[in-house]
């Protein structure tokens, strides 16, 4: 075979285009340079905006914290002011829309608006005032008069539904009760329990509840050993007790919580 045939078979285009093997480890080491240079740019980029992120988070924190102590000291000054708002714009009404006698109902608004006349002139200061306000929600003013329509149904029961013995025991069971408000071992949040029985929710106000009319007697009787559960756990004798009025309770709680100022 001739040298001219030898070229034909290996024409001289494919020979130029094949990398040579010096040529090779040359094209790597360029392409392996790139990596480098990106790595070594990212370690010069710096730590960015998270420092500021940091401190704008911190001093949020801190205005924040400052102005929840600046509002509660300014609530804490104002707790007089807060009370009186308070009993004439929601206790007082709520008295006066009670199932309370109407004797009873007078005498409690009464000691109300005594209670407001004193604080309005200064007779209290405002840890005064917070302490009474807190006394008078533990006590079951307006629950006093679910009881009183409570005794009321059973009084008009007749006999075929309560007969007069189960009508003594169960009227002995209330005095008990009142008797455990008044030496102050039940309060308010007591009788949520206690009159559940006999109550459904409220027609008209969203989250409240009012005594069902009528009375159910085997409803009536839950309630009745309820209550003699409560007056037993508060150790109150198991006898009648006479004479306990719901304004004498609030006047004495009212005492109690404060110091006056005479």
């Amino acid at each position: 075979m001739t040298d001219g045939d030898q070229k034909e078979d290996h024409p001289s285009g494919q020979l130029e285009n094949q990398p040579t093997p010096l040529q090779q480890p040359s094209t790597s080491a360029e392409t392996g340079n790139k990596p480098d240079d990106s790595i070594s740019n990212e370690d010069h980029q710096g730590p960015g905006c998270m420092p500021a992120i940091i401190a704008l988070a911190a001093l949020t924190g801190i205005v924040i914290f400052i102005t929840c102590a600046v509002m509660t000291w300014v609530i804490f000054q104002k707790r007089t002011e807060l009370a009186i708002r308070t009993l004439e714009g929601a206790y007082l009404p709520q008295v006066e829309q009670s199932l309370l006698d109407p004797e009873s109902k007078q005498e409690v608004i009464r000691e109300v608006n005594d209670l407001l006349t004193k604080m309005k002139s200064g007779r209290f200061e405002d840890w005064q005032s917070a302490g009474i306000m807190q006394s008078l929600q533990k006590l079951p003013v307006f629950q006093w008069g679910e009881i009183q329509a409570l005794e009321a149904a059973i009084n008009e029961a007749p006999e075929t539904s309560f007969s007069k013995e189960e009508k003594s025991e169960s009227l002995k069971q209330i005095s008990r009760l009142k008797r455990a408000v008044e030496l102050n071992k039940v309060f308010s949040f007591d009788f949520e329990t206690l009159l559940d029985p006999i109550r459904i929710p409220s027609p008209t106000t969203p989250g409240s509840f009012v005594l069902k009319r009528p009375l159910d007697d085997e409803e009536i009787r839950e309630v009745i050993r309820r209550a003699k559960s409560l007056s037993d756990r508060s150790e109150i004798a198991d006898q009648f007790h006479e004479g306990i009025d719901i304004s004498e309770i609030f006047a004495e709680q009212v005492q109690r919580a404060s110091i006056l100022q005479d």
